[in-house]
């Protein structure tokens, strides 16, 4: 049998292309499947992105903050995160594109944990000083109270002192009046002379030479012992000082006295009894005689006498 050498050539041809054609259908096949698997990677990846970028401008609007500075930053990440977003939405995903946005994703995460870190430490110190104006607050309100109390106690002590100051003038007035000496029995006569033995009254005015003036200091056990001067004062009918012995002052007073006797106060009842000489050249009037009797300038006692 003969074989033509070109016909083996053409069916060895044949099978060599058919062999190849097999190959490449097969790796165009690989090839389809592999960039299908791509592709599907590739829109996961790109709905990945637009998730996390749609979850972080989500949590940027979550946040809040009244500090000017802080609202402004979180403004302008805001924008950024929008605009990212509408481009992953709009553009067909692509390897480039996916790794770029993936690069950018980083960095907004990074800026997204430092600006929340921010926000975070802002609301903390916000916490502690509403903590501290709270505390502040119920100081200043118990401190008012107290100011409160402290004033109405105040104005209680005040009134209690102004009663108290009424009280102890009112005690110092009796107390003053309770150490006042007091005389009783006081008596006063003319005389037209005087013996050792006897004391000769009239009730004449040519005739009286002298005053007989006597009383008795009573006892008071307030009153301070020890001399005391007392002073007698004779008015004549015209109002003169009858024996015009001296003046005394005492701060804005004074006195004009006829007679002054020492006497020595012990606080028990004691007896008094002098003598008023009338001036030789100076003849009594008719009519009343008022005579009084001061402790110092306080008037202690007073009667009169009618000469004829």
């Amino acid at each position: 049998m003969v074989v033509n050498p070109q016909f083996f050539n053409y069916k060895l041809i044949v099978s060599s292309l058919v062999l190849a054609l097999i190959a490449l259908s097969g790796f165009a096949y690989v090839n389809y499947s592999n960039q299908k698997q791509v592709q599907s990677f590739l829109m996961q990846e790109h709905k990945l992105v637009e998730n996390e970028l749609s979850e972080m401008l989500r949590r940027y609007d979550d946040l809040e903050t009244e500090n000017g500075s802080l609202n402004s930053q979180l403004e302008a990440s805001k924008e950024r995160l929008r605009s990212i977003l509408d481009s992953v939405k709009t553009l067909e995903p692509s390897a480039a594109l996916v790794s770029r946005y993936k690069t950018q994703l980083i960095k907004l995460k990074a800026e997204n944990e430092s600006i929340r870190a921010l926000v975070k430490s802002l609301e903390i110190k916000n916490d502690s000083l509403i903590n501290t104006n709270q505390k502040v607050e119920t100081s200043l309100a118990l401190t008012q109270t107290q100011l409160h109390k402290t004033s109405t106690t105040a104005k209680v002590l005040k009134t209690e002192n102004n009663t108290l100051e009424k009280t102890n003038v009112t005690l110092k007035s009796q107390l003053e009046e309770a150490k006042r000496i007091a005389i009783v029995n006081m008596n006063a006569e003319g005389l037209k002379r005087v013996t050792r033995n006897r004391k000769v009254t009239t009730n004449r005015a040519s005739k009286t030479k002298k005053l007989h003036v006597s009383f008795t200091m009573v006892a008071n056990k307030f009153a301070e012992h020890g001399d005391k001067n007392i002073y007698i004062q004779v008015l004549d009918p015209q109002n003169n000082i009858v024996s015009n012995k001296a003046e005394v002052n005492f701060k804005e007073k004074s006195l004009i006295y006829s007679q002054k006797e020492v006497v020595n106060y012990r606080n028990n009842n004691l007896d008094v009894s002098t003598f008023i000489d009338i001036d030789e050249d100076k003849d009594l009037v008719k009519g009343t005689y008022f005579v009084s009797v001061f402790h110092d300038v306080e008037l202690i006692g007073s009667t009169s006498i009618e000469l004829k």
